[in-house]
């Protein structure tokens, strides 16, 4: 089982608010943790690291490259992408993007009779590249680049739509169908 902690809201700064313990994650219930765009508190990712297999950051602040360079209390369990040239979400969509097309294909061959997960949804081949257009335009505004047309418009856009992005508050928002016409906007 694995945990993913994320500096969750897509508008930057608002994952931030809220203080991560190491004693409010069920970490004995745990093998992979997760970091997304997030690093913690000092000492966070070291005392994580101590309890569970493995620990995965993905981050592109100056901060998280300051924090983990050279920390010799960080276990060798611990895998870091940190890439100051990108955003949290595109190095996480980067990351996890060809597990999510692996993952779609066996849900597919679990549809056609195979010995696949039951009821996985994950994102089919023909929506991955909107998706991915998604993702751009949430870095070329987090990094303000603004180089994509309408760049400002489309995150101004998604800013107004004030949409809750914590899964145990609004959990529809992550249901395939809900989030793939969010695309078409």
């Amino acid at each position: 089982m694995c945990h993913c902690r994320a500096h969750w809201n897509l508008e930057d700064g608002e994952g931030g608010k809220e203080r991560e313990r190491v004693d409010t994650l069920p970490l004995e219930k745990l093998s992979d943790v997760y970091l997304l765009d997030f690093v913690g508190p000092s000492g966070f990712v070291a005392e994580i690291s101590s309890k569970v297999e493995s620990v995965t950051i993905l981050d592109h602040h100056k901060t998280a490259l300051e924090t983990l360079s050279g920390n010799a209390s960080i276990g060798n369990n611990v895998t870091k992408v940190i890439d100051m040239k990108r955003s949290g979400a595109t190095i996480a969509f980067d990351f996890f993007g060809e597990k999510l097309l692996a993952r779609s294909n066996i849900s597919e061959n679990y549809a056609a009779g195979s010995n696949a997960v039951a009821g996985a949804k994950f994102l089919p081949d023909s929506k991955f590249e909107g998706v991915g257009r998604l993702f751009r335009y949430i870095e070329d505004a987090d990094l303000w680049r603004w180089a994509l047309p309408h760049s400002k418009a489309f995150s101004s856009g998604l800013k107004d739509m004030d949409i809750e992005y914590n899964i145990n508050v609004n959990s529809v928002l992550f249901d395939q169908e809900v989030f793939i016409h969010a695309l078409d906007l």
